[in-house]
């Protein structure tokens, strides 16, 4: 699975010049592996950029194991969510490494966490789905320091592979360096193309 979101916008004030009030892009790549049983290993990767909180580079690199707590019929079938009700829902645990860079001087830092994480999929109707993806990163070094990542969204089919989609998204960085942004959300509005 590869995901990649950029969003960069610009306002002015009072007619004014126009100042960049957001720019932060998002990339991640994921590969799963059956281990047999509902059960799988993973691997992933994530790179983080946000430009106006102060983050030049977060770079997020895990491995771990999973379980399939639910997965419809269907979907075991077919490997697609093609029928109302159809469902999916993985846990995922695992290690992962994180490490920032900032920007303005504030320097680095890295940490080993835990990894605990939840994808929920759902077909609401024949065009309607659902989706949640949840990750929670904690330190093992400093209790303070986690990294909590969640992406719930709506999608409208409007033809086979295309699709139109709303979500929340919000990131939140426990360790952040002071003077650095901690957490971030959005709504959007996208078009998505499955392959």
């Amino acid at each position: 699975r590869l995901k990649a979101d950029f969003f960069h916008s610009k306002q002015s004030k009072g007619g004014g010049p126009s100042e960049t009030t957001e720019n932060r892009w998002s990339t991640e790549a994921w590969y799963d592996y059956s281990l047999g049983d509902n059960h799988f290993g993973y691997v992933r990767g994530r790179l983080d950029h946000d430009g106006i909180g102060g983050l030049d580079l977060r770079r997020i690199i895990g491995v771990g194991l999973g379980h399939t707590i639910k997965r419809s019929d269907n979907v075991e079938e077919t490997g697609k969510f093609s029928q109302a009700g159809d469902t999916e829902w993985k846990l995922s645990y695992g290690f992962t490494h994180v490490h920032r860079e900032y920007s303005d001087g504030l320097g680095s830092s890295s940490s080993i966490a835990v990894e605990a994480g939840s994808a929920f999929r759902k077909r609401l109707t024949e065009t309607l789905m659902l989706r949640h993806d949840l990750v929670w990163l904690p330190s093992i070094e400093e209790f303070t320091d986690y990294v909590i990542s969640s992406d719930l969204g709506l999608s409208i089919d409007v033809s086979q592979s295309w699709e139109v989609q709303f979500a929340w998204l919000y990131d939140y960085d426990g360790g952040a360096v002071a003077g650095a942004r901690k957490d971030r959300y959005k709504y959007t509005l996208g078009v998505g193309y499955r392959f």
